[in-house]
C-alpha cells in the first residue's frame, strides 16, 4: 500500500476476509516492517530456551497499552518515594 493512503482508501481496496487473512498472517509470521521483522526472528528463535515465554512476551511489539493507574497507586507511589528520600 502506498504511503498517504487514507482509512477509506484502505477500506475500499482491502476486503474484510483479506483483512483477517493479512491480521492471521502478522499473528504467526510477525509484524511486516523489516526492521521489527529482526526483533521478532531473535525473539522466535530465543523463546523456547526459556521457561514460559512465548515470542511476543519478548517483543517491544505489539504491547497492550498500560492500564491507568488509580488514585491509590499513585498515592503509594509518592509515599514510597518520600519515605526513600526520608531515610536519605
Amino acid at each position: 500500500m502506498a504511503l498517504g493512503m487514507t482509512v477509506a482508501d484502505v477500506r475500499e481496496r482491502v476486503s474484510y476476509g483479506e483483512l483477517l487473512d493479512w491480521m492471521a498472517y502478522t499473528e504467526e509470521m510477525g509484524p511486516l516492517n523489516g526492521h521489527v521483522r529482526v526483533e521478532w526472528a531473535i525473539a522466535r528463535a530465543v523463546a523456547p530456551f526459556l521457561k514460559d515465554v512465548t515470542p511476543r512476551d519478548l517483543m517491544a511489539w505489539p504491547k497492550e497499552a498500560p492500564k491507568p493507574a488509580t488514585p491509590d497507586e499513585v498515592f503509594g507511589v509518592l509515599m514510597d518515594a518520600a519515605r526513600k528520600n526520608k531515610k536519605d
